[in-house]
Formats: structure tokens, C-alpha cells, sequence
């Protein structure tokens, strides 16, 4: 996500480029503002310590190479993968017969998409800047026109908030979900996206099946002859009202889930299209100078208002692929690479798939 200088991606933004970036300057910030370079001082910050994680848990499972953060209330996911899963059963045990293997495979696909990113959300770092570390002096301690956390007892960067779930300032903090345990940030945006837009789209296959197959019941090969189904009759009424009943259920429940869930996917596609988070456009985020928030009037303009399909592109490309790195890990020799140009450097001309 292309974000505004002093925000979680600013370091990706002046050092990387997009295949959508043709001669494109989305939140690009103005190179003459003293304030904004005084600001990127924070973008080289590493603290490995048990002080920088606050209320996460670092652990190592082999044979993964970076290590995971655990949100506090990881356990939570759980709950909605136990009621997924009940759903799921509940869809193919009386449609599956009906579907094709495609159709199956598509929709196992779209879930296992959606409980990996789900968990992802809960186990890996969402954009922390992390408390200050025995003797380091807060690097923006000048920038006097920044908020202070009061919590972590350091100036946090812009559009950073303090997450109390996690205790700690998160970049780019949108929003801690108790729903499925994980905070969402600068880095975990796009996987909780992902797994909005994943279980949205798995719910709408299961409501397309249900409605289809109270339309059109299946045929039963072991359908019971005139004289066995008049001494059956009664049970029969039965089984195909108790089924009736089960169908009309799931499609009540997974239909909300589509309204619902979908609804806020698509939601946030628009805010990562436009790169704001929830707080900013529900005004819960404090906004300190606006002006250079928005990149003034002119800025405002060109990367909020005007949607073009290679701007929107470029936006999203950034916010899926183009995450900033971890302050809580060693960035060995690739910390040099992402590193601002040096004042007075042109950004290397960028390659697009959209000429």
C-alpha cells in the first residue's frame, strides 16, 4: 500500500517500485519537507529484545526460517474456524452430491485460503514499532509536532497507534480483531483482507448451492416403491421436512456471512485502494498536521479522488507485495537495500506492465 511519508511503507516507497508506477508520484512526499526527512530517521529502527515485541510471543517452528509473533488472543480463532467448518459440513453433506469435483475442489481451495491468512493474521508481526530498547534514544524525539505514546513513552510516526491488546504501536494501525485474534496493521493488512475476500466468495458457492438444491432436489436412486412409500410415508415426511428445515438454516446463516463478511471485503479493497485504514476514515485516527498527511490539496486530489485502473492497480500491488520489513527481526545485508535514497537522488525509472 503506498503509504504517506513516516508510515509503516515509506521505506519501500522512495526504493521500490511497482510494474504499475508509470510516471505515477502516489504518496510520494514533497523531497523539500525538512519535517518529513527528520521523520524517516525511524525507518532503519531493529529492536530484537523481549521489551520491543510488548504483549506478543516470539516463537520459532522449524522448518520456517523468520520467527512468528503470537497475538495474545490467538485462541479466539478457534471459535470461527470451529463454525466454518460446522457450515462446511453441514453444505457439502446435503448439496455435495450434486456438485462436481471442480466445484469441490474450488470451494476447499477458497477455505484453506481463508484459514491460512486467518492465522497469519494472529501469528506474525503486524506493523510494530517497537518500545525503545535499553539506552536507544527515540529517534524522534525532535519531531515535537508528533503525538507521544504515553504507553511506550516514545514519539510514535505518523498514522501509527497504540494497540492495547498487543501493547505496543502498531504502523498503520487499523484495527485489533477479537474475532479471529490478531491485530491488523501495516503488514497483516493483506491477509486479513484475503481472508475476507477468501471466505466471502467460499460462502457464495455454498448459498448458490443450497438455493439450487432446494429448487431442484436431488434425484434418489433408492427412492422406495408406491407401496413402500405409502407404509414409509410419515417417516419420509419427515426426512424431507427435517432436511428442508437444515437447508433453509444454512442458507439464512451463510447468506449473512456473505452480506456481512463480503460487505466489509470489498470494503476494504476500497480502503487499500486508496490507502487508508478504518480508524482514518471512520475519523478515529488523531491526524496532526493534515496537510502533510494528505500530501496537501493538490496530492489529496490525484491519489484519493481520481480512480484510474493503474493507480488502483499499483496501490493494491503495494499493499499485497510490498509490506515493510519487520522492525522486530535482523534484517542482515538486505537492510542496506532498503535503505532511503540519499537527499538529492532521483528514483530509478520504473519498469510498468501498463504503458
Amino acid at each position: 500500500m503506498m503509504r504517506s511519508v513516516g508510515g509503516g511503507d515509506a521505506l519501500h516507497n522512495v526504493n521500490n517500485s511497482t510494474p504499475f508506477d508509470n510516471n505515477l508520484s502516489v504518496g510520494v512526499a514533497p523531497s523539500s519537507s525538512s519535517v518529513s526527512f527528520l521523520e524517516e530517521a525511524y525507518l532503519d529502527r531493529i529492536n530484537t529484545t523481549a521489551v520491543g515485541v510488548g504483549h506478543l510471543k516470539k516463537l520459532y517452528v522449524p522448518p520456517f526460517r523468520g520467527p512468528f509473533f503470537v497475538s495474545p488472543d490467538i485462541f479466539a480463532w478457534i471459535v470461527p474456524s470451529g463454525i466454518t467448518a460446522l457450515l462446511v459440513f453441514g453444505t457439502v453433506y446435503y448439496t455435495g452430491s450434486q456438485q462436481s469435483t471442480a466445484g469441490l475442489i474450488s470451494l476447499f481451495t477458497l477455505l484453506g485460503i481463508a484459514f491460512v491468512s486467518s492465522l497469519l493474521v494472529g501469528v506474525t508481526d503486524p506493523g510494530v514499532y517497537p518500545r525503545l530498547g535499553h539506552g536507544e534514544r527515540d529517534p524522534l524525539e525532535s519531531c515535537t509536532h508528533l503525538p507521544i505514546c504515553k504507553i511506550c513513552n516514545m514519539r510514535r510516526p505518523r498514522r501509527a497507534a497504540h494497540c492495547y491488546s498487543c501493547g505496543v504501536c502498531v504502523l498503520e494501525h487499523d484495527h485489533h480483531c477479537g474475532v479471529i485474534g490478531g491485530c491488523v496493521g501495516s503488514r497483516s493488512l493483506r491477509w486479513f483482507t484475503l481472508y475476507l475476500l477468501s471466505i466471502s466468495s467460499a460462502s457464495a458457492m455454498g448459498v448458490y448451492w443450497i438455493t439450487m438444491s432446494l429448487l431442484h432436489p436431488p434425484a434418489n436412486s433408492d427412492r422406495p416403491t408406491a407401496t413402500e412409500l405409502m407404509k414409509q410415508r410419515a417417516r419420509h415426511q419427515n426426512q424431507a421436512s427435517l432436511q428442508t428445515a437444515a437447508h433453509i438454516f444454512l442458507l439464512i446463516f451463510i447468506g449473512n456471512i456473505v452480506l456481512l463478511v463480503g460487505g466489509m471485503g470489498l470494503y476494504y479493497v476500497y480502503l487499500m485502494s486508496t490507502d487508508t485504514t478504518r480508524r482514518e476514515a471512520q475519523g478515529k485516527a488523531q491526524k496532526t498536521n493534515l496537510d502533510s498527511y494528505v500530501h496537501g490539496i493538490e496530492g489529496n486530489m490525484c491519489t484519493r479522488l481520481t480512480f484510474n485502473t493503474r493507480s488502483v492497480l499499483n496501490r493494491l500491488y503495494r499493499s499485497f507485495f510490498m509490506v515493510p520489513q519487520s522492525m522486530l527481526v535482523s534484517r542482515g545485508v538486505s537492510t542496506s537495500e532498503m535503505k532511503p535514497l540519499a537527499k538529492g537522488r532521483e528514483d530509478p525509472e520504473p519498469e510498468g506492465l501498463f504503458e
